[in-house]
């Protein structure tokens, strides 16, 4: 089976998704399914799945504020990062052809080749 994983942060940060995301595709890997990491930076760490990176530069002091127009500010921002992310990993699954596509955790979309 093809699966595709996509994660904005791998590569800028190594918290809870990422690391999921690092260890569902290895585990997939495993069980000799066919997996694609989309991630926003390089980490430059060996996996035994296939890593491509949809180079997304983050402001990390966009995160927020007290105020409301900040925080609007902020949400703006990030959305505006995971849209970007989304329509520039198109292309790419369109090429890698996946049966399930995880586009964020605890997501599952299923695609229909017929």
């Amino acid at each position: 089976m093809r699966i595709a994983i996509l994660s904005l942060y791998s590569g800028h940060i190594d918290r809870g998704v990422e690391t999921w995301t690092r260890e569902m595709a290895s585990r997939l890997r495993k069980r000799k399914n066919d997996v694609l990491v989309l991630q926003g930076s390089d980490e430059k760490i060996k996996t035994d799945f296939e890593v491509r990176v949809v180079d997304i530069q983050i402001i990390w002091k966009y995160r927020g504020g007290e105020s409301n127009f900040s925080q609007i500010i902020s949400w703006f921002y990030w959305f505006s990062l995971n849209f970007s992310f989304t329509l520039r990993s198109i292309p790419i699954l369109v090429r890698f052809k996946p049966d399930i596509v995880l586009p964020k955790y605890k997501t599952v979309i299923f695609i229909d080749s017929c």
